[in-house]
C-alpha cells in the first residue's frame, strides 16, 4: 500500500541498535538510530528515510546522554507534529521519502498479509 493512500495516520519513533565497532577489549559498541514511523488505522507501517543518531545528539549535548535523549525526543516530537498538521490540513506525504515496513502485529493489515 502507498502511504499517500493511507487513512488515519499517526507518527511515532522507530528505534534500533546498530554495530559501530569494538572497544579496545574487543567488546561490541552499539549506537541507537531513530526514524519516524507512520502507521495507519489498519496497521500498515512506513519508515521515513531521515535517520537521527543518538550519538550526534550526545555530541551536541557535550556528552550528557540524558540531555541528548531529551533533545532527540523534542526534535522528533516537533517533526511528528509538523507531519500530522500537514496531513490534517489536506497535504500529502511524499511517497519517495517513505519505505513500507512490516504491519503492526495483530492488526488488520497483519492478518491480511499473513492469512490469520
Amino acid at each position: 500500500m502507498n502511504i499517500t493512500d493511507a487513512k488515519g495516520l499517526f507518527f511515532y519513533p522507530n528505534t534500533w541498535l546498530y554495530h559501530v565497532g569494538t572497544d579496545e577489549c574487543g567488546s561490541p559498541i552499539h549506537h541507537e538510530g531513530y526514524c519516524t514511523q507512520a502507521e495507519d488505522s489498519r496497521g500498515n507501517r512506513w519508515n521515513h528515510n531521515k535517520v537521527f543518531l543518538l550519538s550526534d545528539f550526545i555530541k551536541k549535548a557535550e556528552g550528557d546522554t540524558t540531555k541528548a535523549r531529551e533533545m532527540l525526543e523534542q526534535t522528533m516530537g516537533v517533526l511528528f507534529d509538523k507531519m500530522k498538521k500537514h496531513i490534517d490540513n489536506g497535504g500529502k506525504l511524499n511517497e519517495y521519502l517513505w519505505e513500507e515496513d512490516e504491519p503492526s502485529y495483530g492488526s488488520d493489515a497483519y492478518c491480511d498479509a499473513y492469512g490469520f
